[in-house]
């Protein structure tokens, strides 16, 4: 747990570095990249960190590295778009660690590549990245945060209306992960404008959905997601309720900021519905857990909407001086600014605490790759016979999931109908 608290500090170092003179785009280009290479190489060189590393991944991969060329696209339980990765991937190098290494930087890539564009405070961006544990979540669910970073693309769009560009970058999404399709009829809703009848009509319409939610999805999953009958375990499995808190407390943030969001921009209504829409699904995991996964398309924009509500305050007052000194409608705004950064700070670091310690992605103990000793005797059997040698007696045994955990995830169609009849020495295979 000490290496995620130790980015935590280093980037807030780094932030005092960069912007103790105020800010700018040469800065923010110098902040990201620091924080692509921090971030992506700490998530590239983990060993078996992140439930999917080993239960999922790890030996799905195995089966590609075996043949690259003929191994077909019907033969995996994934995406087309990520088999076509993975075939990439092992056609370049037989190492199996190079899946997680190309994954984790383009994950993290896209998503500093999105801050630098559109984020007003490229530090706070990254911060939230962490302390809303939205980094970890990209160590395990990989398939689901390309598509969440691709994704996240179509927001600029959707917030000026462009429907059609909206919609092909929510189609090449769901080619790495299928749920991403939720995110076209979000986008609809996304159209309308956000005020006091439509929280009313939210509010009512996810009270309705919690109440009668598990004969709505005993009936979705007749056609979509048989996998998942009501009984399964990721149905039957519950989130806490202080993730749900957290998602309500960005929300609220937002809501109590509208009329500024609003009129810097109409199209900032679009950060509304999203905070709403992860709010909701965060909401409905507290009965089926597996719903949760849905609120990370629409988390992943907090690192954008809240920096830009905290802009927004910072304009109305020239210096922190105004706490005391400045004229009434400058202190007011200065107090919020500073409530704001208060709230991301602590209420980020008790959430950030909160979610290492339930450890609901296996990001827990950390390991690197390097620190394992098969792995210098795995990379010597690569040079003397490349792309023959699997890794079969190589993996350690990976960590077990608590009692209780609903990792590792299950995508569908379950891993294990496409997995080798023999799987790697101390990897169990995933429960269908």
């Amino acid at each position: 747990m000490a290496v995620y608290y130790i980015l935590l500090a280093v980037f807030a170092i780094l932030s005092i570095f960069f912007y103790h003179n105020g800010p700018g785009r040469k800065k923010d280009a110098a902040f990201l990249l620091c924080a692509f290479l921090i971030l992506g190489s700490v998530s590239a060189f983990r060993y078996s960190v992140g439930y999917d590393y080993s239960m999922v991944y790890a030996p799905a991969y195995e089966a590609v590295l075996a043949d690259p060329a003929g191994y077909s696209f019907s033969d995996s339980p994934f995406e087309p778009a990520f088999v076509l990765l993975e075939k990439m991937i092992a056609w370049c190098t037989p190492n199996f660690q190079m899946l997680f290494a190309v994954t984790s930087y383009l994950i993290v890539g896209l998503l500093t590549a999105f801050y630098w564009k559109y984020s007003a405070n490229a530090a706070m961006s990254v911060l939230l990245f962490l302390l809303l544990s939205q980094y970890y979540c990209t160590m395990n669910f990989i398939r689901q945060s390309i598509a969440g970073a691709i994704a996240l693309f179509a927001l600029p769009f959707l917030k000026r209306r462009r429907f059609l560009p909206c919609l092909l970058l929510i189609l090449l999404a769901a080619c790495f992960h299928q749920s991403a399709l939720i995110l076209i009829p979000a986008s609809l809703f996304c159209l309308l404008p956000f005020n006091r009848w439509t929280l009313a009509v939210y509010l009512f319409g996810a009270a309705a959905f919690y109440l009668v939610s598990p004969q709505l999805l005993a009936l979705v999953t007749r056609y979509w997601y048989t996998d998942y009958p009501l009984a399964s375990p990721h149905m039957a499995a519950a989130l806490e309720w202080p993730f749900t808190l957290v998602m309500l407390a960005a929300f609220l943030l937002l809501w109590w900021n509208r009329k500024r969001l609003l009129e810097q921009d109409r199209g900032n209504a679009v950060y509304l519905h999203y905070a709403f829409f992860a709010f909701f699904f965060t909401l409905m995991g507290t009965r089926h857990a597996i719903l949760d996964r849905f609120s990370l398309y629409f988390g992943f924009a907090f690192p954008i909407s809240i920096p830009l509500v905290y802009s927004l305050l910072r304009e109305q007052f020239p210096s922190w001086d105004c706490l005391r000194h400045g004229a009434t409608p400058q202190r007011r705004s200065a107090k919020q600014a500073a409530a704001l950064l208060l709230t991301v700070v602590f209420g980020g670091l008790a959430a950030h605490h909160y979610a290492l310690r339930q450890d609901h992605h296996g990001v827990v103990p950390y390991q690197t790759i390097f620190a394992q000793s098969f792995y210098a005797e795995y990379l010597e059997s690569l040079q003397g016979s490349p792309g023959s040698q699997a890794f079969d007696d190589l993996l350690m045994e990976p960590e077990q999931a608590p009692a209780g955990s609903i990792q590792p995830s299950q995508d569908p169609p379950p891993v294990s109908v496409s997995l080798p009849d023999s799987l790697p020495e101390g990897i169990p295979m995933p429960a269908a």
